[in-house]
């Protein structure tokens, strides 16, 4: 587990984060895509999160963006587009 907290200019604490690896947890069982169970259908779980402040966000539709193989972009490449 990773923890910070972020303070502003007076020192007053304005915010953490928390970052962890969950290791045990329950699903629903009609969650699951596949006899595995380890790949989860998120419009049934309908995950929520805490964007900042009192803002929260409902996850409705995820997509994957490939991540690029920096070995295989030319260095000008990579500058001017990361």
């Amino acid at each position: 587990m990773f923890s910070h907290d972020f303070h502003n200019t007076y020192g007053e604490n304005t915010g953490a984060m928390v970052v962890l690896e969950g290791v045990w947890f329950h699903v629903r069982e009609d969650a699951f895509t596949n006899d595995d169970q380890n790949v989860l259908r998120e419009e049934v779980l309908k995950p929520l999160s805490r964007l900042g402040g009192i803002t929260y966000g409902r996850f409705i539709h995820g997509f994957e963006i490939p991540r690029p193989i920096f070995k295989e972009l030319s260095p000008s490449h990579v500058r001017s587009n990361f």
